[in-house]
């Protein structure tokens, strides 16, 4: 908050970030009984496992929650999730993204963070925050994976 080589914008958005984390943790360690896929059902149900807690849990390192989230909200199981991320390909990961109706932002740093992907073999958005591969493209990516494709 003292630093003066942030404009005050940027300020507000670290603060932001800062309690939202905060709020994340105390809500982890509230959840303690449940395992991360119950956590994410959970609140699935409650209708807060929108595309913030999501980039919070990545955020915090917390990779079996991404993962259960990513189940969750794409509507695959978290066996096929935790498959395609440890295939280390982007294309695939950004479809289970595109299906979990996630951005494109955050599918490029689930890409880096979660997966690990070498930045040459990263896809980027296009035009900054748009998926770079048309519908038609993600749904061959799921039904490549033996997904069914998205309706």
């Amino acid at each position: 908050m003292e630093r003066s080589d942030f404009d005050g914008e940027t300020i507000r958005e670290i603060g932001e970030v800062f309690h939202r984390r905060l709020d994340y943790e105390a809500e982890r360690d509230e959840a303690r009984d449940e395992t991360p896929p119950q956590r994410a059902a959970r609140l699935k149900a409650l209708g807060r496992l929108d595309e913030e807690s999501v980039a919070d849990a990545l955020g915090m390192r917390d990779r079996d929650f991404v993962l259960a989230a990513l189940a969750q909200r794409s509507g695959i199981a978290l066996e096929d999730v935790v498959r395609i991320v440890n295939m280390k390909a982007a294309k695939p990961v950004i479809a289970v993204c595109w299906r979990a109706e996630l951005s494109m932002r955050l599918a490029l740093r689930i890409q880096k963070e979660l997966c690990h992907i070498p930045p040459r073999e990263l896809v980027y958005p296009r035009e900054g925050t748009d998926y770079p591969l048309g519908d038609d493209e993600m749904n061959w990516q799921l039904e490549f994976l033996g997904l069914e494709k998205k309706r």
